[in-house]
């Protein structure tokens, strides 16, 4: 039932928090089991592919099995511990009350302002927040990334979106390979057409980014980042500027 319990049996760490690799049968994947040295499972703690348990809950339930008082935790909400690879010091790694703060988002339209009948480009870059990662965008085992634009009546898309390549690492909790986006995720430029029946004026595209965020302990709940640009349209042959976008690019 646990092919690999004999690799945890002669760990001091009583505590197991890679079930995916561990667990088969009637026992659910994505939950934290606590089994002692002779292999016996005392306990779990369910948990769900998008939110593994926290440290304090896991430590609560090792508490209540050893009958002692479970440890005290500063900040919970906002600290997670990374062990640091061959040991050390733990580390804090903040964590946001809101997981679409840890991407930074650019954007960069082709023109400040769009003409009916015209094909137009927009630019992005995500930046990830340091010691996190986001899935792929054809990762299927986690929620992979993904960018959708809700478009005004009269833009549609001239090509379909594109993902740039991920990065293929073994992911530090379950122990497989994932595609990864570790740092930055230079999106390719998107392409749009506007009408020729476009009506003169101030229009709104909205980007929502979707994604799953997560460091070497810990993966955050799928979140959704939203994006509102403005998209000025002017009459054709109206004067216009190249380049416009985020005041953070």
């Amino acid at each position: 039932m646990l092919p690999r319990i004999n690799e945890f049996v002669h760990n001091t760490f009583p505590i197991l928090a890679d079930p995916d690799q561990i667990t088969r049968g009637d026992f659910e994947i994505f939950s934290v089991y606590l089994i002692d040295k002779e292999g016996t499972l005392r306990t779990y703690i369910p948990g769900v592919k998008e939110a593994r348990p926290r440290l304090d809950v896991i430590f609560e339930e090792l508490a209540k099995i050893q009958g002692i008082d479970p440890p005290e935790f500063e900040s919970v909400r906002d600290l997670v511990v990374v062990r640091r690879p061959g040991g050390g010091v733990p580390a804090a790694v903040p964590v946001p009350e809101d997981p679409a703060d840890l991407l930074d988002v650019q954007w960069m339209w082709s023109h400040n302002q769009i003409w009916p009948k015209d094909t137009f480009k927009l630019a992005f870059v995500v930046n990830i927040r340091e010691r996190y990662h986001v899935y792929g965008a054809n990762e299927t085992k986690m929620t992979p990334f993904r960018l959708e634009l809700d478009l005004p009546k009269g833009i549609t898309l001239a090509r379909p979106i594109q993902y740039p390549k991920a990065e293929t690492k073994t992911d530090p909790i379950l122990n497989i390979p994932l595609d990864t986006y570790q740092t930055a995720i230079p999106m390719p430029v998107v392409y749009l057409k506007a009408s020729g029946k476009l009506k003169i004026k101030d229009l709104t595209v909205t980007a929502r980014i979707r994604f799953q965020a997560c460091n070497d302990t810990t993966c955050l709940q799928p979140a959704t980042k939203q994006i509102d640009m403005p998209l000025p349209v002017v009459p054709r042959g109206a004067p216009r500027l190249t380049v416009a976008g985020s005041f953070a690019w």
